[in-house]
């Protein structure tokens, strides 16, 4: 596919092989089935990522982001909204974060990273996270590790509650 941008409108991809980078200035991006890495980014909208198989990045400044069923997972943020994804693994180092929303990630089994999870106005939660063991821990920051810790994932929420979960 390559790449697909748009000033003002929607995007919608499916069922689409290769890697894409999928750009709109305002409107909602919406993926699904994509084989291979995707880069998904508009400036005010959701951003909605279902079942791509390689590495996830995204980002919106104004609306919700969710990622279910990804590969990896990349840096995702949103200036204002919240972010919810599913983490089977991280690609490299990466940062989740919501400026303004609550951020709930749902751990994969697989997941091997130590995780630095805080926010500046709200609780975070690690208590399902099933961390193998744990650093850090106050109402408003909790450093764990899943897996040996190879990776590093920083979370972040401004204005919001943090969440993190087992994938069930």
């Amino acid at each position: 596919v390559g790449r697909v941008r748009t000033d003002d409108g929607s995007v919608t991809l499916r069922e689409v092989s290769g890697d894409a980078t999928v750009e709109t200035g305002d409107g909602d991006v919406v993926t699904t089935d994509v084989t291979g890495d995707l880069d998904a980014s508009t400036g005010d909208g959701d951003v909605t990522v279902e079942r791509t198989d390689g590495a996830v990045t995204a980002r919106t400044g104004d609306g919700d982001l969710v990622v279910r069923g990804p590969g990896s997972v990349g840096d995702l943020r949103t200036g204002d909204g919240d972010l919810t994804a599913e983490m089977p693994a991280v690609d490299g180092s990466a940062t989740i974060g919501s400026d303004d929303g609550d951020v709930t990630l749902s751990l994969g089994d697989a997941l091997d990273a130590t995780i630095d999870a805080t926010t500046g106005d709200g609780e975070v939660s690690a208590t399902a996270a099933g961390f193998g063991s744990v650093g850090t821990v106050t109402e408003t920051h909790v450093v764990g590790t899943v897996g040996d810790g190879t990776n590093e994932l920083r979370v972040h929420a401004g204005d919001g509650d943090v969440t993190l979960a087992r994938l069930s």
